[in-house]
């Protein structure tokens, strides 16, 4: 049973929108340094984390309603996304090691 005045959270969605493709993001002639793609907001108690992949770069996120979850349980919920991916990377791989996904902006 939960603690009165929680509330709970449905059961998280995941969705890889996988590799975007460097050759369909052409915009009359401009480069592209960075691209992502975001799932829905999901309402009420819904959680849905998404990853893209653009440039060698992946990109995590989750829309989500902050009247029923708070953005400390989504922050927290990504770092953990990130210290799992990054304690199965191979080590032979370069990885930029932060203490958080977070800026500080």
């Amino acid at each position: 049973m939960l603690p009165a005045g929680e509330k709970r959270v449905s059961p998280l969605l995941l969705s890889n929108f996988g590799l975007l493709d460097k050759n369909r993001l052409i915009f009359a002639g401009a480069s592209i340094d960075d691209a992502f793609e975001l799932g829905p907001v999901m309402f009420k108690h819904g959680l849905m984390l998404t990853a893209s992949t653009y440039n060698d770069r992946l990109t995590l996120a989750s829309g989500y309603c902050r009247d029923y979850i708070n953005s400390a349980v989504i922050e927290g919920l990504l770092q953990q996304v990130v210290d799992e991916l990054v304690s199965l990377v191979n080590e032979t791989l370069t990885v930029p090691m932060r203490a958080s996904v977070f800026s500080s902006n």
